[in-house]
């Protein structure tokens, strides 16, 4: 179908259930910079911006059949790509706590008595039940967060994916199982006699 002139968003979307192709390229080209600047206002990289993105427009379109309101597209995008980008900056902020614990050393301080040395043993202890917890992933989550948080500098986005062997597009999915995983490993390796039971 040829629109004469800019059409609304509830003709496109209508046109898009029809399952014509020039819709769907032409509401991307509408709303593409509003979507791709969301991430980047919550403090994202570049490289996360384009997997919000690609998010986003996929979950649009999985959910064209279900939209009540076509006309309201617009809003619809920005609420799904802010959801999308306030929860992937939760989770980084999560990891990067866990990735910070290796960074600590176990240097005695000059001065501060018993109490510092305590705090550096609790600390080192830490450290060592994040690698526990590491070590209890597959073999696949334990090389995605190894090369996330300990490589320097860490590697590009589309490097990690090809290294993985899964498509990019995929790749942020599997950071948030990886996560989740690594959570319930180091919660496990905190408490004594403690089970790993990661499937």
């Amino acid at each position: 179908m040829m629109f004469t002139s800019p059409p609304s968003d509830r003709e496109l979307v209508e046109a898009m259930r029809r399952g014509e192709e020039t819709a769907w390229t032409a509401l991307v080209k509408r709303y593409q910079g509003l979507v791709y600047s969301i991430p980047l206002r919550y403090g994202l990289s570049p490289e996360d911006a384009d997997e919000v993105f690609d998010a986003v427009f996929t979950e649009f379109w999985r959910s064209l059949d279900r939209l009540e309101q076509p006309d309201r597209a617009r809003f619809w995008l920005m609420a799904v790509a802010r959801r999308i980008s306030l929860t992937k900056r939760r989770a980084q902020q999560r990891l990067v706590s866990f990735a910070e614990w290796d960074d600590l050393r176990v240097q005695e301080p000059a001065t501060g008595g018993e109490l510092a040395g305590d705090t550096v043993l609790i600390a080192a202890e830490r450290s060592q039940r994040m690698k526990e917890a590491l070590a209890g992933l597959s073999a696949r989550c334990r090389a995605l967060m190894e090369w996330m948080f300990y490589s320097d500098p860490p590697p590009r986005y589309e490097e990690m994916a090809s290294r993985l062997g899964v498509a990019r597009n995929s790749l942020g999915f599997l950071r948030a199982r990886c996560l989740k995983q690594l959570r319930l490993a180091f919660e496990r390796a905190e408490r004594p006699g403690g089970e790993w039971d990661l499937g």
